[in-house]
């Protein structure tokens, strides 16, 4: 190391006491990458033990076991559910579970969309039946859709107004504002089991600019001319005005797809369709199918070009916790992507795809990119490699061969561990100012596009919100370029300035240095919060443990990835991956502390009971216990592997 231009590690942690001493009280550290921690009695209050504790790295001497630490704050109780789940947010840097700061909220407006806004800068669209997909406790509602037909003469076949409408977040958020600093600062949603930290104050997350049925609704909108191929023929983008007529839940999307073609509303309906009116109900069903229609044509035609759809299930949670108790009743389940799911998200993924393209079209020093790097080529081999010794399809060297590979073992008795290996190979999506990479660093390998962003979530995400005003100036800067070739210039001789584009346009932009910026803390922000949703998930998984009658759970566990000190095993039907470090502590195993490498292949020695060390391959499957540690008041499982049967003969 010649120099440390910046230290981004972080120096606040969690902490749980390990071991009183006469002086010096030793912490274990939540994140499991630092070591232990010391910190003086004097610090502490008499009744310290069994307390979540914030402390603030301070030093590591040299000659010292252990680095110094300092009391920030106490947080709670160990074991307590809220406790905890304020200790993995203040884990996290996850910012605003306390609440907004009033200023924040002064000046926002009692009410929505006024009518009289759909002038000349906003396009009236509430004559479009407008529905929306999302889950069934979904409150901010981001996405709306429409689809109508617009004529069945053209040769190609029939074509229909399809309509991508999305939250108008920066008619609410202005640059510059308490609040758009207090977004900027959270930079993301944080979704837990039983909460969320939300990025925007509930009065615009869930009434003024979510695009639920209640009045008029700002948009950006995206709308094409499609024929029936899903190809697109004509395109507007801008403001316009919504009114959404039926709120779907994915089961309800689901249930009209699930029904016989020649029946038109299902039978019996769901709930949430038989809450709407006769004639919306109706309308709903048929703007569904025609939606999947369209989205299943363009599905096919992402994955022939060679994007990647390798949706996995989610782990839901159910959380009772009326009895009182100390605890609450905790189920959960495995809850599969539908068909309604991937009908909205390949809708979402094309306009991503044309909003970038229009913002980089006319803004492209100053747009906000989603890129995706190429994948690890070393552990797309090893994966190769994997696959081939058990006689799969293995091509996995580009992204039209992964594509093809994966939807060849998708109902293979291996398919959740081999998509879970295959996408370890692929590296962290991050966002980027497009303006300081090169063009063809702009790709998005998952996607296989050369340029996205992240258009359609504003109200969760800021980056999305840094798009919308983007977006607002290349259609200004749109506009004059299309008044100046109206004045008789050829196309390579027009130039638009932001003397053309206007000064309000102009500063909805952010000068390249603070984009790049913007763009890093959004990589961490949505890191941290990815973080936290995972360790929420553990935290309730482990729950549910402790209410079983012998408190553990056996499962099959699935080697998909290997370190240099730690190996990843996916467990089967949970949809979590666990990381399992090769320290001799973990889970009463003697591990190796080092990889051997066979040709392509990574191959893990463990040493069981026997003196001779079993050699596993990737895709190797144990039988595992998962349970909570005996004795420990930590709400997370431990997992440890059994041997093999000839090794306990």
């Amino acid at each position: 190391v010649v120099h440390i231009w910046r230290a981004v590690h972080q120096t606040r942690h969690v902490g749980r006491v390990a071991h009183v001493g006469p002086d010096v009280v030793r912490f274990d550290l939540d994140n499991a990458r630092f070591p232990q921690v010391d910190v003086l009695r004097a610090q502490l209050p008499a009744a310290f033990d069994g307390r979540l504790v914030m402390l603030d790295l301070r030093a590591w001497k040299a000659g010292q076991a252990r680095p110094e630490a300092d009391v920030v704050r106490l947080l709670g109780e160990e074991g307590d559910v809220e406790d905890e789940t304020d200790a993995l947010l203040a884990q996290g840097g996850c910012a605003g579970a306390g609440g907004f700061p009033p200023e924040c909220l002064a000046g926002l407006p009692a009410a929505g969309m006024d009518a009289a806004a759909a002038g000349a800068d906003r396009r009236d669209l509430r004559g479009r039946f407008v529905l929306s997909i999302d889950p069934p406790s979904a409150r901010d509602l981001d996405d709306a859709l429409s689809c109508e037909p617009v004529d069945d003469s053209v040769a190609a076949g029939r074509t229909f107004r399809v309509g991508v409408h999305i939250a108008d977040v920066a008619h609410f958020v202005a640059p510059g504002t308490a609040l758009d600093a207090e977004a900027r600062r959270r930079a993301a949603t944080v979704y837990l089991v039983q909460r969320a930290v939300p990025m925007l104050p509930p009065q615009l997350s869930e009434r003024l600019c979510s695009l639920n049925t209640h009045g008029d609704k700002a948009t950006m909108s995206v709308e094409w001319l499609m024929d029936d191929e899903g190809r697109i023929l004509e395109e507007w983008m801008g403001p316009a005005v919504v009114r959404n007529r039926a709120a779907l839940a994915y089961p309800d999307a689901q249930a009209i797809l699930d029904a016989p073609p020649d029946t038109l509303v299902p039978d019996p309906a769901p709930a949430g369709l038989g809450a709407l009116p006769a004639g919306a109900l109706e309308k709903a069903c048929v703007s569904v199918r025609r939606l999947w229609m369209l989205a299943e044509r363009l599905r096919a035609r992402r994955q022939r070009n060679g994007g990647f759809c390798n949706a996995e299930p989610d782990v839901r949670f159910t959380v009772d916790a009326s009895d009182g108790g100390d605890a609450p009743d905790v189920s959960w389940r495995l809850a599969e992507v539908s068909t309604a799911n991937w009908l909205v998200e390949e809708f979402m993924v094309l306009a991503n795809v044309r909003v970038m393209r229009k913002c980089f079209r006319f803004c492209p020093a100053f747009s906000l990119a989603r890129c995706h790097p190429a994948p690890d080529a070393k552990g797309l081999a090893a994966a190769a490699a994997a696959l081939a010794a058990l006689d799969l399809p293995a091509d996995l060297a580009t992204a039209r061969g992964m594509a093809a590979t994966m939807n060849a073992l998708r109902d293979h008795p291996l398919a959740a561990a081999i998509g879970g290996m295959t996408q370890r190979c692929l590296r962290q999506a991050r966002y980027t100012c497009a303006g300081a990479e090169k063009v063809e660093e702009l790709c998005h390998t998952g996607l296989n596009v050369d340029l996205y962003c992240h258009f359609t979530s504003p109200i969760r995400r800021y980056a999305d919100l840094v798009v919308h005003r983007v977006l607002r100036y290349a259609l200004a800067a749109e506009k004059a370029y299309r008044a100046k070739k109206r004045t008789g210039l050829s196309g390579s001789g027009v130039r638009v300035t932001g003397g053309d584009v206007g000064d309000a346009a102009k500063r909805l932009l952010l000068p390249e240095a603070a984009l790049r910026e913007v763009a890093e803390h959004c990589n961490r922000r949505a890191q941290a919060a990815r973080e936290a949703e995972r360790a929420s998930k553990a935290m309730f998984y482990t729950l549910w443990l402790k209410g079983t009658p012998l408190g553990q759970e056996r499962r099959v566990a699935t080697l998909i990835v290997i370190r240099q000190d730690t190996f990843t095993v996916r467990v089967d039907g949970l949809g979590a991956d666990v990381d399992i470090p090769h320290d001799p502590a973990a889970g009463g195993q003697r591990w190796v502390a080092r990889n051997i490498v066979h040709g392509d292949l990574d191959t893990l020695k463990i040493q069981w009971a026997r003196p001779h060390p079993n050699a596993c391959r990737l895709l190797t499957q144990w039988e595992a216990v998962l349970a909570q540690p005996a004795g420990s008041k930590r709400l997370r499982f431990t997992i440890r592997l059994l041997p093999p049967a000839a090794e306990t003969e």
